[in-house]
């Protein structure tokens, strides 16, 4: 086939637009080596090139071979150029053999094999199975002038039997990406659904046991897993870099962790990140945010964040412009006058132990402070942001932020952060990179002011931005039907390394855009949905922030008075958990392993869970399955291998088989969670915000199967323990760490066993061994 259609985005759009047809000619694109070409060969790496082009095959480790092509001589990547990959350090040796007409690159994982003469290469396994094999003449090559600067590049792959392909970064769209197609470009989610995020990314699993990152941030760099072709998959970029890392090894775990030890992990998480983030179109003035803050101590809510839209500079009467016209008030990064003293807003909030977050976006620079400064900006079409990558326009841009983060803002929110089109330099395409970039110089500036490892909440970014961002999908529809878009997301997310993401709970906006206002704060503020796509989703949702772009602000005491018992239930279980949670994100940003993760992650061999997008692990221990389907009160869960009890009823299942469960509406167990035997949860109780100080007492709840059960609990950047508990013929024997400086109580359950319950103190680090009686 000469001609394929590809699916993409249109090129400058702002909002989530329809896709268009776009024609690759693939008789333009040929091989550019011969099997006349130079060889050289050396330990861990093999060149061959003649006067213009060169390949390289390298290792980098046991787990990853590095396949990089283009003009002679190879230049460092873009990514590299830029600071946003970090190649891992060797710890491997590779042998290269061979000869000119067949080439050899292996570890002690992988096997790569190129043969000059037909240009084709493939990966094996050390068992010597074939898992990756180029076909159509290998990595082909265009003469036409690329997009920007680069090559334009395209190569197809046979699709292996039954290979199934998950990824692509942050999208609103299934994570089995099997027969579909992947339109790397950084494009919000709203009302449309599909292939459609801020945070895309070169980069899937198959289910043969290999990662494979295309290491080219340019937009519409686009893959094509089988839906043109049922035999073969391929990869199209118009411009960049031709720069391919394949990762083998035997779990998703672990290609995850090689995949983010490139690309960047999440910075050492803070506790309060777990928290409970209030955020609203509606959020006007100063003095109602005390009012707000005030109300969530005095009644008991928990609460960490609250997150302030275009109101703080833009006004009191910014959410009646916005949601008439869809703009932003350019006023620069002052708190505008008719919102009030923003600096005494910012103190008295903190005193309540609530941060607060700031937006801002491409409509944030006034029209006089644009003329004045054109030269410390850049300007594409209606958008104005900061000159990034220049030292003069960083520091202006510093300058303008400066007096907020003197008043104490401790976290910024960095919309449009997608849609960003022209050149960030001269060569380098902006889309897909600006938000990544602009992410780390506010991680750079707010260091520069005392706050350490900040990651801004963000609309987009792509390779690199896993260091920087809180990735939220966009303006989502709140219909009950778009749910599924929420979890999808999230779990997408986190298989490209970021680890902490969220969406707007509940919704943003209308699915009608012809509605009157009663008739869409009635759909936002729908019963199913309030108790669906908010209460429930605050247990697991890595970043749990409410949002609204119409009506009121989505706090408790708005939503109907039916869902408020539920909202509370919800809060303080989501609290409960914190412990649990971050010590799942401590190990995020040491491994990689996200928060949410799908069931492939530990069960990659079981074909039952392709298809499944609904369902996930929280952590190791917990399986969530949410009601998506509206109207349902029962749902059918898989349970993936291993020993299962029901969180809510105690009913131990065993695994590799389906259930049905009862998931009442407005109450708890209307999330249906199932704790893996062997495993443990800790827990705090109490809290109505974060510190970051370790808790003083911990209570330790062990899911015992037939030998014992245990964890790993970090709990610092420093401290991390082991707590086990392991059966005996009339109880069980303890060991439960304490790494800390200071004495703790640990309240220890044996769940399933009766009576087994016991409170210890243990001494700073010291070691408790015991025994619980049954």
């Amino acid at each position: 086939m000469s001609k394929i259609e590809m699916i993409i985005h249109p090129s400058d759009a702002l909002l989530d637009e329809d896709y268009e047809i776009h024609t690759l000619q693939t008789e333009d694109y040929k091989p550019v080596l011969h099997a006349d070409a130079k060889i050289t060969d050396e330990q861990g790496r093999i060149e061959v090139h003649n006067d213009t082009w060169m390949y390289r095959f390298e290792a980098i480790n046991d787990h990853v071979i590095r396949i990089r092509m283009g003009k002679t001589p190879l230049a460092g990547t873009v990514t590299q150029r830029l600071g946003l990959i970090r190649l891992p350090e060797a710890g491997m040796s590779a042998e290269t053999e061979g000869n000119a007409a067949h080439l050899v690159l292996k570890t002690a994982v992988m096997q790569m094999d190129y043969r000059p003469g037909d240009n084709e290469w493939l990966l094996s396994d050390s068992r010597g199975t074939v898992f990756l094999k180029t076909t159509e003449g290998g990595s082909r090559f265009s003469e036409e002038p690329a997009e920007y600067s680069g090559i334009r590049s395209l190569t197809f792959f046979e699709k292996q039997q039954e290979e199934q392909f998950f990824g692509f970064g942050a999208r609103i769209i299934h994570p089995n990406r099997t027969e579909t197609t992947a339109d790397i470009f950084s494009e919000k989610a709203g009302l449309h659904a599909g292939d459609y995020g801020g945070f895309p990314n070169p980069f899937f699993i198959s289910t043969k046991g290999y990662g494979f990152f295309f290491n080219n941030p340019w937009p519409h760099v686009y893959f094509d897993m089988g839906k043109t072709f049922s035999d073969k998959w391929f990869v199209h970029a118009s411009g960049g870099d031709y720069d391919v890392f394949v990762i083998k090894a035997d779990s998703v775990a672990e290609i995850v962790r090689h995949y983010t030890e490139i690309v960047g992990r999440i910075q050492m998480p803070k506790r309060w990140e777990l928290g409970f983030w209030c955020s609203s179109i509606n959020f006007n003035q100063a003095d109602d945010m005390i009012d707000y803050g005030k109300r969530m101590r005095e009644q008991g809510y928990p609460c960490d964040v609250f997150v302030l839209d275009g109101s703080w500079r833009g006004g009191k009467s910014f959410s009646q412009m916005y949601l008439s016209h869809g703009v932003y008030r350019d006023g620069d990064f002052s708190w505008h006058e008719t919102f009030g003293d923003g600096k005494k807003m910012v103190k008295e909030l903190k005193n309540m132990g609530i941060k607060t977050c700031l937006h801002i976006n491409s409509r944030s620079f006034s029209g006089d402070t644009i003329n004045k400064n054109r030269h410390l900006l850049r300007q594409y079409m209606d958008e104005t942001v900061p000159l990034l990558l220049d030292e003069k326009g960083e520091q202006f841009y510093a300058e303008c932020l400066e007096p907020r983060a003197e008043d104490g803002v401790e976290v910024w929110w960095t919309d449009h952060s997608d849609r960003v089109s022209g050149e960030l330099t001269t060569g380098i395409p902006s889309r897909n990179l600006f938000g990544a970039v602009w992410n780390r110089f506010l991680y750079q500036f707010m260091k520069n002011h005392g706050i350490d490892n900040h990651m801004a909440l963000s609309r987009g970014g792509g390779i690199g931005s896993q260091r920087y961002a809180l990735p939220w999908a966009g303006d989502t529809s709140f219909e009950m039907k778009r749910y599924k878009e929420d979890i999808w997301y999230v779990i997408n997310a986190g298989m490209a390394g970021f680890a902490l993401s969220g969406v707007d709970l509940g919704g943003f906006r209308s699915p009608d855009r012809e509605a009157s206002a009663e008739e869409m704060l009635r759909a936002e503020m729908n019963e199913e949905c309030v108790c669906r796509r908010i209460c429930q989703s605050l247990i697991f949702m890595p970043v749990a922030r409410i949002h609204n772009g119409h009506g009121v602000a989505k706090l408790p005491w708005n939503c109907p008075e039916s869902t408020q018992k539920l909202y509370r239930q919800c809060l303080e279980f989501r609290y409960s958990l914190i412990p649990y949670l971050y010590s799942c994100a401590i190990e995020a940003h040491r491994t990689g392993a996200p928060l949410i993760r799908p069931l492939i992650f530990y069960h990659m061999d079981d074909k039952k869970v392709y298809p499944i997008g609904d369902e996930f692990y929280l952590g190791e221990a917990l399986l969530v399955a949410p009601v998506i389907e509206q109207g349902a009160e029962v749902r059918e869960v898989y349970l993936p291998e291993g020993e299962w009890m029901d969180f809510h009823t105690g009913v131990c299942h065993q695994g590799r088989k389906t259930i049905m469960v009862e998931a009442p509406l407005k109450e708890l167990k209307g999330l249906p969670m199932f704790v893996k035997l062997g495993s443990a949860l800790v827990r705090e109780y109490g809290r109505q915000f974060q510190t970051e100080e370790i808790p003083e007492i911990l209570h330790i709840d062990f899911y015992p199967d037939r030998r014992g059960a245990k964890i790993q609990c970090s709990e610092s950047d420093t401290v991390t323990e082991l707590f086990s508990c392991t059966l005996t013929s009339d109880g069980a024997e303890l060991l439960l760490e304490n790494n800390t400086g200071s004495k703790r109580r640990y309240c220890v359950h044996l769940i399933g066993l009766t009576a087994a319950e016991i409170q210890v103190e243990v001494a700073a680090n010291t070691v408790y061994c015991g025994k619980i009686q049954v």
